[in-house]
């Protein structure tokens, strides 16, 4: 009886966390949008500055790779960089509309931006499941705590079996 009502106990904790999942996820969507808008005005910055210097952003680019200045150089690496991360944010942010709920959530859980996680982590507020998306996210933790708790309760019978046969004395058939 104690094992059965410890079951579910950590099949409600984990129902709790996971649906979560949607509200988190939708903080993460809005920390990634706020962090391809700031990078999407440096990067139009840098494209209106190179155009209007009548140079294309990779010739931009190159004139910082070829100089020797090691600052301007040094400023080129950090451009390089801004702009493949701001590529690389908004790709992960039109995976993200396309996702769907569920998906959305195995995408933070395998492939988020560490620095936007963490933003996003720093704004969330934990809200009880209203959407469909909330509850289906709670349906699921709730099954993965049910499995896991069955799954850890059998390890620890097999290990209480094991001590209680290394035990002298009249040996139990069932526990």
């Amino acid at each position: 009886m104690i094992a059965r009502t410890l079951l579910f106990a950590i099949a409600l904790c984990c129902a709790a966390v996971f649906s979560q999942a949607p509200e988190f996820a939708q903080q993460y969507r809005d920390a990634l949008a706020r962090q391809v808008a700031d990078l999407g005005r440096v990067v139009g910055a840098f494209d209106a500055a190179s155009a209007q210097a009548g140079l294309s952003r990779g010739q931009a680019l190159a004139q910082y790779a070829s100089t020797e200045n090691a600052f301007l150089a040094e400023r080129g690496q950090r451009l390089r960089a801004t702009l493949a991360r701001f590529d690389q944010l908004s790709a992960d942010a039109q995976h993200l509309e396309t996702a769907g709920a569920v998906g959305t959530a195995w995408a933070l859980a395998t492939a988020a931006d560490a620095q936007v996680l963490a933003n996003a982590r720093e704004r969330f507020t934990p809200a009880m499941p209203s959407s469909l998306a909330g509850l289906v996210m709670a349906a699921i933790g709730f099954v993965i705590g049910w499995l896991g708790g069955r799954v850890l309760g059998s390890f620890g019978r097999g290990s209480l079996r094991a001590a209680r046969s290394l035990l002298p004395g009249p040996r139990r058939v069932a526990l």
